[in-house]
């Protein structure tokens, strides 16, 4: 049986032979057409081709700078969050310590002086060792009263940290002692508002609580105290922390690593140093386990996950932006071939060739970034001013040199990785096949099918990464919506907030304590649209706590060491009220309170005290005042629960309710307070009803930070807001790239098969056939990405754990939404191209050349 003619083995060398002569003659012609012209590669070359394709050449950079201008905006998050060293020589061996009691769920909680001060005795790893206290006062220098931050610490506190002052002086060692002058440090701004210049303050008097203190230096401009921004300091001595007990756990501690120490030495010794006080003191319980941290791993403990995951997120945004640029650099190789062939015809080397290619992708990349460092410089912008107080050393993400250096890094990487796969494909290209034929003249061959076939896989990679991204950023997104729904136990709505420290001269007594909240709430209860006001030693969402471990006269509690911690508040009787915290059981606490000891609890707390019974009556003590002691020894130690309150979220909406006590206010007075008003008048108008009642107290006290509940309860929803709003926006970016790049492969496929659609059209392939095996053969390539996607998802979600809440990291309904949602954007992507394919007429595609 005889082979038809051209399809025998035989015939082939002929074929060669053939296609040898044809490339001769064409070599002759395009010599003779391009006398004089030299293969080589430049930048005018570059921008010459990116001009003859001006569509591709806008797209390719549009979705450059967006992936470069997330990828900036991030970086400088991270550099000034994450990396950047902070503000005081040697920062790496600035530590902070805190007690720690793991067994109770208690990450971190002060610690007392009497420690603080046996440690600075006989650590060999720490020199030195600096106790401070932070909190309110109310300052005067002739006018009205202000509330300003205040930090009370050891003398060496500030030269620890490399203070210089812009004027003055710092503390002196003989200044942190009691009964000496009193002399303060004013933060730069807070002297510029009060006496014009640093220079005018130094020597001047101020009224700090009621007490005269003269200035003796003014920090300088921008200096930042690691906790945050503070109005003045003070000598610790000021404060009575000295006199107060190991059961006082009342200051926080910086420390400096002695020199050729290690964090880990000094854990060591403190670990040592705690074991031994315990021993020397067991009267006064254990002390438990303390923790040396790194001063910027505490301060950036709580969003550390969130930043990097939102940093991963944003370089694979960039990676989706590259792969999509690769892809429409490579729809172009079908038009560039004959070029291509030309000038490797007219000696150009394949390196050469790949060069010139890499070129125009770094002319690309340029200008992506030089767009994208004006999207980095918006999104920096509004970056600032979406993420919420709580993330620390925000006010340092600038548009600054390294962040410009960033960009010029990403932009060269992305060039390389964007450029060198369709360099490498068009370098590839037959210059037999170019040059015999039109732009088009090679399909079908086997570098048209290597480059289709890495487009489809551009495209799949592109929605394999959209897929984990938006299965990410939709489990963010459902535990921000769990967090929305958590019901605090309390009512935000209508209610406004503010602090008030009273002077320590003027109200040492607590009777003098009792008679000026008494006078304010009465005073503010009397006001026009005031419903209800109350005190409180520790406000809901604030992030400030007090426990003590306590056993009950009858249950199944534990005594001693291991009695579980409870949170204690100092309340008056309209704070529940001015809240909106409903009594669930007997009643509240009245003023005067008739009863010596009477108390409230939570339902937490009695559920787990006294399950199934009826609290009302039950007593409980303090778990350190007589080990072993029966119920009725030393009676003024034991309380009476008298009612039952509905549980808060007091620290974080994502907590469970804690176990908490309430004890009236005139039984256990302290002296700084947050106010709590429910009214129907505008925040404004509260706060300045708020400060009228004060004043009317007391014309030196001020009011410090008030603000709406609504605001507080804000900033907690921001835990879960912040990453699911970045997360969403970044899986938005790369969904729409993605599917950008599905609609072009498409469209680039039918494009090349627009004659083989007219061949099936005229045979008798009707127009919903055509529709048909298009969808399917996007539906393919979708599916395949999906898959992959889902893959990734499950693998990388993972990582999310301790930001979920209330939903599992592989959370089927998650999955479900994020697939059928990518498989109709998919469809989106390939519907017009299809239905344009079903339109082809069948002479007119016959006709194509």
């Amino acid at each position: 049986m005889t082979s038809p003619v051209g399809s025998s083995g035989r015939d082939r060398p002929c074929e060669a032979a053939s296609d040898e002569l044809s490339l001769r003659s064409e070599k002759a012609t395009l010599v003779a057409r391009f006398a004089g012209f030299e293969p080589r590669y430049s930048l005018s070359l570059g921008l010459r081709a990116l001009r003859r394709s001006p569509g591709h050449s806008l797209v390719a950079v549009v979705v450059l700078a967006l992936g470069i201008g997330a990828t900036t905006t991030m970086i400088g998050v991270v550099d000034a969050v994450l990396l950047r060293p902070l503000p005081y020589p040697e920062p790496d061996r600035l530590v902070q310590i805190w007690g720690q009691d793991l067994a109770r769920d208690v990450p971190f909680y002060s610690v007392a002086y009497p420690d603080v001060a046996a440690w600075r005795e006989a650590s060999q790893t720490l020199d030195p060792i600096c106790a401070f206290q932070g909190s309110a006062a109310s300052l005067s220098t002739g006018g009205e009263a202000e509330s300003v931050a205040v930090v009370r610490g050891s003398w060496e506190l500030l030269p620890m940290l490399g203070t210089v002052p812009a004027a003055g002086r710092l503390f002196h060692a003989a200044e942190d002692v009691p009964e000496r002058p009193k002399v303060a440090i004013l933060a730069h701004a807070l002297a510029v508002r009060h006496f014009g210049t640093a220079a005018a303050a130094v020597g001047a008097e101020v009224v700090l609580d009621g007490g005269e203190h003269l200035v003796v230096g003014v920090l300088p401009v921008g200096f930042r105290f690691p906790t945050g921004e503070s109005g003045l300091f003070l000598p610790l001595a000021e404060s009575a922390v000295r006199e107060q007990g190991r059961r006082a756990p009342t200051v926080s501690v910086y420390a400096r690593l002695a020199d050729g120490r290690s964090r880990a030495e000094a854990q060591a010794e403190l670990d040592e140093l705690s074991r031994r006080l315990d021993e020397e003191s067991p009267e006064h319980g254990r002390l438990r386990d303390v923790k040396v941290w790194g001063v910027h791993e505490f301060m950036t403990r709580g969003v550390r996950r969130s930043v990097v995951i939102c940093a991963a997120a944003v370089v694979l945004v960039l990676a989706v932006a590259c792969l999509n640029v690769a892809n429409l650099l490579l729809a172009r190789a079908t038009r560039r071939r004959r070029e291509l062939a030309v000038r490797a015809v007219l000696g150009a080397s394949r390196g050469q060739l790949v060069r010139q290619l890499l070129v125009e992708c770094g002319l690309l990349a340029a200008a992506g970034c030089l767009v994208g460092l004006a999207l980095a410089w918006l999104g920096t912008w509004g970056l600032l001013r979406f993420v919420p107080s709580f993330v620390p050393l925000t006010d340092q993400v600038t548009m600054n040199g390294r962040m410009l250096g960033a960009a010029l890094v990403v932009s060269v990487v992305t060039a390389f990785v964007f450029g060198l796969g369709p360099a490498l494909s068009l370098s590839l290209v037959s210059p037999v096949a170019a040059l015999r034929g039109s732009a088009r003249s090679g399909a079908g061959t086997g570098s048209d099918r290597r480059a289709t076939g890495l487009r489809r896989l551009l495209v799949v990679t592109e929605l394999a990464v959209s897929t984990v991204l938006l299965v990410a950023a939709g489990l963010l997104l459902r535990t921000f919506l769990a967090m929305q729904a958590v019901d605090p136990g309390f009512t935000p709505s209508g209610v406004v907030t503010g602090s008030v420290t009273l002077r320590a001269d003027s109200y040492a007594e607590r009777a003098e304590r009792i008679r000026f909240f008494g006078q304010m709430l009465e005073t503010l209860v009397a006001s026009p649209g005031v419903e209800a006001a109350g005190v409180t030693s520790a406000l809901p969402l604030t992030g400030f706590n007090q426990g003590v471990r306590v056993v009950s006269d009858s249950g199944p509690i534990t005594t001693g060491e291991d009695a579980p911690i409870v949170w204690f508040r100092m309340v008056s009787p309209g704070y529940f009220r001015a809240l909106g915290i409903p009594l669930v059981r007997g009643r509240l606490l009245e003023s005067p309170e008739p009863v010596t000891g009477a108390m409230l609890v939570n339902e937490a707390f009695a559920a787990r005290f006294w399950p199934g019974e009826d609290p009302i009556g039950k007593r409980i003590g303090p778990a350190f005042a007589r080990p072993g002691a029966a119920p009725g020894e030393a009676e003024e130690d034991w309380s009476t629960v008298v009612g039952v309150v509905g549980d808060v979220r007091h620290m974080r909406l994502t907590n469970p309710p804690d176990l908490e006590l309430f004890f009236p206010y005139d039984q256990m007075t302290p002296s700084s307070v947050q106010v709590v008003v429910r009214t129907a008048l505008a925040p404004d108008a509260a706060a300045s009803t708020l400060a009228a009642a004060v004043a009317a107290a007391d014309p030196g006290q001020a009011v410090g930070s008030p603000e709406p509940m609504d605001e507080a309860l804000a900033r907690a929803l921001d835990l879960g807001r912040m990453p699911a709003l970045l997360l969403g926006a970044f899986a938005g970016i790369a969904i729409v790239l993605a599917a950008v790049g599905l609609y072009g492969v498409i469209s680039y496929s039918i494009g090349e098969r627009t004659t083989e659609i007219g061949v099936r059209m005229a045979l008798g392939a009707d127009s919903g056939k055509v529709l048909l095996m298009v969808l399917r053969e996007g539906l393919a390539t979708a599916t395949a990405g999906l898959a992959i996607g889902v893959a990734g998802a499950l693998a990388a979600t993972s990582l999310l754990r301790t930001m979920l809440f209330e939903v599992s990291a592989r959370d089927p309904a998650t999955f479900v939404v994020v697939t059928i949602g990518l498989l109709a954007v998919a469809m989106l992507a390939v519907a017009v191209p299809a239905r344009r394919a079903a339109a082809v007429a069948p002479n007119i595609a016959l006709r194509q050349p």
